[in-house]
């Protein structure tokens, strides 16, 4: 990716980040009217049981775009898993803005994973968009699973 720029990872992620910066403003047009929950970042669906999931990213996976976690995805994915099997569902959501991947093994390790049945990260996008090598993205999943 971007071999067509020959700077360093870094250099091309500062860039961007400037450049976010530089059009903050019309973005912030954009999304001063995006929804985002003001609920508890936490959904439960009750029944028998109940299976423990967390899900962890920024931008969509944080419920951008709704007013509760419940009509968020997270909300959609508690009631399909508990129609599906017939249990219960707590989900938590833990926000990370801005994550990627070589920032998700160190984040990880500072949660305590051991009360989930499963995890859900949801990283790619911003990597993407900074022009993340694949040789880097590679090594960032293979060290945060």
């Amino acid at each position: 990716m971007c071999e067509w720029l020959p700077v360093s990872h870094t250099l091309r992620s500062r860039f961007v980040l400037v450049l976010t910066e530089l059009v903050g403003t019309r973005r912030a047009d954009l999304t001063n009217n995006l929804p985002y929950p003001a609920d508890s970042p936490h959904v439960t669906i009750d029944g028998p049981d109940p299976d423990r999931l967390l899900l962890i990213g920024s931008g969509v996976m944080t419920g951008a775009g709704v007013s509760s976690h419940s009509v968020s995805i997270a909300g959609n994915l508690a009631r399909s898993i508990s129609a599906a099997t017939g249990r219960g569902i707590d989900v938590d959501i833990i926000p990370i803005a801005g994550l990627v991947a070589r920032h998700a093994a160190p984040r990880l390790r500072a949660i305590s994973l051991r009360s989930y049945d499963a995890v859900v990260v949801a990283v790619g996008i911003n990597d993407a968009i900074i022009g993340t090598p694949r040789r880097d993205w590679r090594h960032g999943i293979r060290a945060m699973l």
